[in-house]
């Protein structure tokens, strides 16, 4: 039920995996003061008392809602499936899903099995994939190693360089990823030519059949071999961390008597960022985890009401945790200023008090709104109300600085310029680094580092120009984000200024009133028709992942390797 021992068992977090809570997250009894239920398997942010919500016209998407768990088929209220399906996914990649996202034969082309269970980043050899047109970028592919160079095929050139990182790319480590003779005192060769978390003699690992990527991987790295306990050998072992996977600690995750000086105990089994010498806070009953605690460093009491002192209470948000809000969490009356309510049930990003914005045609989520919120209206140079405008950040958009993105002259106490609009990582004092016409945001470097000379089309210089994303700034796409004829063989145009996740040739998908974005879009992409119940064509419908959601696959997280994602 739970072979990975991801944040499960018995002891660790007080909830025994089961039926209705496989995974052991963020459920119990004990931990939340929630007893998971039909209502709220997962015990995540759920149920009929802490949140209050049933899946309704008002929460069409049924997220982080819903009758039986999320036990949901999909319909015309959650065209999205999302979370959905009865085997596993148990999808093969067509026409439908040409992404082959947690899918299957063709997408990724890789059949799960005893080498690749998970299917994650996968395929038969290592990684071994060359790029196509299925997998235009090359990213996290290749023959290899990476081996790229900037290509057609490869027009980022993403985490390369001469002078930035100190590292001149090579055949052997192109991106200068963390690699090299100077940086962390290992050189590329044909075992690790990422030069990533490496080396024969730092982590003592050889790569092989079981450990293709040398990923916090083996027998001599982390001492440890996958078994049928740790098929992934993640974060494992008896003498890497100098801990032995155990009933109380199988992951060996953030643990150990001599890694972090503490020893795991009943009160803090993981070792997770506990400890009376490390952050100064001896656990106890009410911080256990010595998460973000305590009474001197956040200057707030764990209680009943905030056991975690997670962005709570009284002193620290000015918010007192509630029935309503247990969590404090971007709550409530006096943090966000908004009671949730039928319009609001999360109190997430939302309303009439909070943002000042009512759910429209126009931003129908109420998410990253409007008038009085941000005090920015959409227009056509900020369709989005994205990180707008006059009175949030105190910047108004500009030619240079449309988005208002990590502006101004209080917050990061650098006054905007032409070299700098941004004030992103900026100055004398801060990186020791001067800005100049080369190298405005002192960002990993100039004329050597990125090979991009700053203009004022692209003035960040980030991922830069004509020869790094084979586009040349314009009007209409003055980032270079994403780009454009070559990149992503995409023309920006007035519906889909920024060329994100882009259009006719990239994701087969033509911008519209309904999908203005081309974000996760359309007709030909994953076959789905933006409605007005799922304007976005985010993550799809009946035919996008084409699989009806079950008892079985009622979570189908989606995870990147290491973190659950959201």
């Amino acid at each position: 039920m739970n072979p990975q021992g991801r944040k499960g068992n018995e002891e660790g977090r007080k909830h025994t995996p089961s039926d209705m809570n496989p995974q052991g997250r963020k459920g119990n009894e004990e931990g939340r003061k929630h007893t998971p239920s039909d209502m709220n398997p997962q015990g995540r942010k759920g149920n009929e008392e802490g949140r209050k919500h049933t899946t309704s016209d008002m929460n069409p998407q049924g997220r982080k809602g819903n009758e039986e768990g999320r036990k949901h088929t999909p319909s015309d209220m959650n065209p999205q499936g999302r979370k959905g399906n009865e085997e596993g996914r148990k999808h093969t990649p067509s026409d439908m899903n040409p992404q082959g996202r947690k899918g299957n034969e063709e997408g990724r082309k890789h059949t799960p099995s005893d080498m690749n269970p998970q299917d994650r980043k996968g395929n038969e050899e290592g990684r071994k994939h060359t790029p196509s047109d299925m997998n235009p970028q090359g990213r996290k592919g290749n023959e290899e190693g990476r081996k790229h160079t900037p290509s057609d095929m490869n027009p980022q050139g993403r985490k390369g360089n001469e002078e930035g990182r100190k590292h001149t790319p090579s055949d052997m480590n192109p991106q200068g990823r963390k690699g090299n003779e100077e940086g962390r005192k290992h050189t590329p060769s044909d075992m690790n030519p990422q030069g990533r978390k490496g080396n024969e003699e730092r982590r003592k690992h050889t790569p092989s059949d079981m450990n293709p990527q040398g990923r916090k991987g083996n027998e001599e790295g982390r001492k440890h071999t996958p078994s049928d306990m740790n098929p992934q050998g993640r974060k494992g072992n008896e003498e890497g961390r100098k801990h032995t996977p155990s009933d109380m600690n199988p992951q060996g995750r953030k643990g150990n008597e001599e890694g972090r000086k503490h020893t795991p105990s009943d009160m803090n089994p993981q070792g997770r960022k506990g400890n009376e010498e490390g952050r100064k806070h001896t656990p106890s009953d009410m911080n256990p985890q010595g998460r973000k605690g305590n009474e001197e460093g956040r200057k707030h009491t764990p209680s009943d009401m905030n056991p975690q002192g997670r962005k709570g209470n009284e002193e620290g948000r000015k918010h007192t945790p509630s029935d309503m809000n247990p969590q404090g969490r971007k709550g409530n009356e006096e943090g966000r200023k908004h009671t949730p309510s039928d319009m609001n049930p999360q109190g997430r990003k939302g309303n009439e008090e909070g943002r000042k914005h009512t759910p429209s045609d126009m931003n129908p989520q109420g998410r990253k709104g409007n008038e009085e919120g941000r005090k920015h209206t959409p227009s056509d140079m900020n369709p989005q109300g994205r990180k707008g405008n006059e009175e949030g950040r105190k910047h108004t958009p500009s030619d240079m600085n449309p988005q208002g993105r990590k502006g101004n002259e209080e917050g990061r106490k650098h006054t905007p310029s032409d070299m700098n609009p941004q004030g992103r990582k900026g100055n004398e004092e801060g990186r020791k680094h001067t800005p100049s016409d080369m190298n405005p945001q002192g960002r990993k470097g100039n004329e050597e580092g990125r090979k991009h000379t700053p203009s004022d089309m692209n003035p960040q210089g980030r991922k830069g120009n004509e020869e790094g994303r084979k586009h040349t700034p314009s009007d209409m796409n003055p980032q270079g984000r994403k780009g454009n004829e070559e990149g992503r063989k995409h023309t920006p145009s007035d519906m889909n200024p920024q060329g994100r996740k882009g259009n006719e040739e990239g994701r087969k998908h033509t911008p519209s009133d309904m999908n203005p974005q081309g974000r996760k879009g359309n007709e030909e992409g994953r076959k789905h028709t933006p409605s007005d119940m799922n304007p976005q064509g985010r993550k799809g419908n009946e035919e996008g992942r084409k699989h009806t959601p079950s008892d079985m696959n009622h979570h189908t997280w989606r995870t990147n390797g290491f973190k659950t994602i959201f």
